[in-house]
């Protein structure tokens, strides 16, 4: 019997098509000039990852990783990381694809079996502190 199982299992994971994964790296500088981002992105359907990192005008940074789903251009999930105090954090994190660019978006939060989300009516974009644009790869 566990012959079988092992079969079906094996079975499975060959059968399984691989999602394409597209990868793509970003940088945003904050309105006032002081504050700058960077962020490499994985992709697939519908799930995202990578790293990020925020730099401060005090020479502090916050840096960690990202995941989550996509939804539509919408990119909703969690922010990883070790913030400027050195803190281990868990922030939520979301993002609206704008033409070539991504734009950070922020809200009211929540948390929910410990996991912390934005309140979807309170989320927005333009007036964020980053407004990503694309850096080519490099070759």
């Amino acid at each position: 019997m566990k012959v079988i199982w092992c079969l079906f299992l094996l079975l499975g994971l060959f059968s399984c098509s691989k999602d394409k994964v597209v990868e793509e790296s970003f940088k945003a500088i904050s309105y006032d000039k002081r504050d700058s981002a960077f962020l490499d992105l994985y992709t697939s359907e519908n799930k995202f990852w990578g790293n990020y990192q925020v730099f401060y005008f005090d020479k502090k940074k916050d840096t960690g990783r990202v995941d989550g789903e996509i939804f539509g251009d919408t990119l909703k999930g969690t922010y990883r990381f070790i913030s400027r105090d050195n803190s281990k954090m868990l922030e939520p994190i979301i993002f609206k694809r704008a033409g070539t660019g991504i734009q950070l978006g922020k809200g009211d939060k929540y948390i929910y079996f410990g996991i912390p989300f934005y309140k979807e009516n309170t989320i927005k974009y333009g007036d964020s502190l980053f407004q990503f644009v694309r850096i080519p790869k490099k070759t």
